[in-house]
């Protein structure tokens, strides 16, 4: 996915999490939650797991459709969401929807634009914000849960990753940065000498 620019953080977060469930230290401190345990937590959970999924689904089928592209190949989507539905380690009854949004026909650069997919998130995104909101406080690491929210407000606002990235490099190295309101370019003095 890297080399073909295609951003893949939820499946990247999932292979980092494997990585560190080896490499966590058993000494580290238990975690223990003091506040209320909200009543929609459940309910929470389960819409932020299902939108999660559906994110890293939407990567996986836009990595295929990015790689297609790069080395023409003729995938057919509905007929992939079918052979990994029919027994495959990444199956689930997920796939069925993701089949039928690319069985209309539509030329689907993000899964995302298909209505179903469309009305899945909008629906599911306060509990995924819920969720990960929660787990911070008790200081419960969230990666692909976060990875999917990012992903989500980085697709449908294209600019501000871009305009954050521009800031850090130039708190870090002085790189300068351009600005939406006015033209020119741009550095900040972000820090007193000490």
């Amino acid at each position: 996915g890297v080399h073909l620019g295609v951003p893949i953080s939820v499946i990247a977060e999932a292979v980092i999490s494997r990585f560190m469930s080896k490499a966590t230290t058993r000494e580290g401190k238990e975690i223990k939650w003091n506040g209320e345990v909200p009543q929609d937590l459940v309910d929470n959970l389960g819409k932020a797991l299902q939108l999660s999924q559906a994110v890293a689904y939407a990567q996986g089928f836009q990595q295929l459709k990015m790689a297609a592209d790069a080395y023409n190949w003729d995938l057919r989507y509905p007929a992939i969401a079918q052979s990994w539905e029919a027994g495959c380690i990444i199956r689930s009854s997920m796939l069925k929807d993701i089949e039928k949004a690319f069985a209309e026909g539509k030329k689907l650069d993000n899964m995302f634009q298909d209505p179903y997919f469309k009305d899945l998130m909008n629906k599911n995104i306060p509990a995924l914000r819920a969720v990960i909101e929660l787990a911070t406080e008790a200081g419960i690491p969230t990666p692909t849960l976060s990875a999917s929210l990012n992903y989500l407000e980085s697709i449908f606002n294209p600019s501000l990753p871009a305009n954050l990235i521009q800031g850090q490099r130039d708190y870090f190295g002085a790189h300068t940065y351009f600005r939406n309101d006015r033209d020119g370019v741009y550095h900040t003095e972000w820090y007193e000498e000490k």
